[in-house]
């Protein structure tokens, strides 16, 4: 009984660190793919839907932000530097 994992919150600070670690500037832009493909889970409907969620709590938690312009592919997600998860 295969079904999705369940991604949990530590999980996709970890992808984001991946994503963040190494970069030269102060903020970095994401979407769930990105955190998907740097975790290695399959980009799959379900699971982006699992990361959107973890990542909707980290920005009510004011970790990160949520891009406000308009995007037609998926939501896009910002942390900055001074944040508690910036690696």
């Amino acid at each position: 009984m295969g079904g999705a994992p369940n991604i949990s919150l530590n999980e996709v600070i970890k992808g984001i660190r991946l994503l963040v670690n190494g970069n030269r500037g102060g903020i970095k832009y994401f979407r769930a793919r990105q955190i998907a493909k740097a975790l290695g889970y399959p980009l799959t409907p379900g699971i982006l839907a699992l990361i959107g969620m973890r990542l909707k709590e980290l920005a009510a938690k004011g970790y990160i932000e949520i891009d406000v312009r308009d995007s037609k592919k998926a939501r896009v997600y910002i942390v900055r530097r001074g944040s508690k998860i910036w690696p």
